[in-house]
């Protein structure tokens, strides 16, 4: 069973269609009616602004990191499984793992 992304109250005054609606070259529209928005990919059948409007928050609970996954490399350079280097390193020139010094505020090498 796959649970819905969105859930539309009764008072909220919109009307959801209970037929596939095609615009003229055959792309399924939003759900709302009177909506000439393309439905998006992954909304529960509404287009960005109405999927907005009504998505139920399905927020996950993430683990804390540990400290030791938090700790900046000392000279600013990328860690091992090629995350970005912490914000607060990024004042301070930082070396790519492919031998290029990039100055703090760039926070992709562009060389490699």
């Amino acid at each position: 069973n796959v649970l819905p992304k969105t859930h539309v109250p009764s008072d909220s005054g919109v009307v959801i269609s209970e037929t596939r609606r095609l615009n003229e070259r055959g792309r399924q529209l939003c759900k709302v009616e009177g909506c000439n928005k393309l439905r998006q990919a992954r909304n529960d059948g509404f287009c960005r602004y109405h999927f907005n409007l009504f998505a139920i928050n399905q927020v996950k609970p993430a683990s804390l990191p540990t400290a030791a996954a938090t700790a900046a490399p000392e000279d600013g350079a990328k860690v091992a499984d090629d995350r970005k280097p912490p914000a607060a390193t990024k004042t301070a020139d930082w070396l790519c793992s492919c031998g290029t010094t990039n100055p703090g505020k760039q926070t992709r090498c562009g060389s490699c």
